[in-house]
């Protein structure tokens, strides 16, 4: 066979046929289920449920209160020393 924009269908050109549009709707259902499961494991959905704070010894829960005290208490201003003078 020689090169042609228009080959025959027929059982040795069935893959210049039908790969690429498999490939497509393969590739599309990935895709969408992909997605999906990233909307589900985003939400929490995904059957696991975890107590964290049962999770936590009295030692854990205490320096957990005294980080989040500390991050509460933070200037979370980005503006440099500089440029409030």
């Amino acid at each position: 066979d020689f090169i042609s924009y228009k080959p025959p269908v027929r059982p040795s050109t069935w893959i210049l046929w039908f790969f690429p549009p498999l490939l497509l709707i393969v590739l599309l259902i990935g895709w969408f289920w992909q997605s999906k499961r990233r909307q589900v494991v985003a939400r929490g959905q995904n059957g696991v449920t975890v107590n964290s704070t049962a999770a936590l010894t009295s030692a854990e829960k205490a320096e957990l209160d005294r980080l989040l005290s500390q991050a509460e208490n933070v200037d979370h201003d980005i503006t440099s020393i500089e440029d409030k003078k």
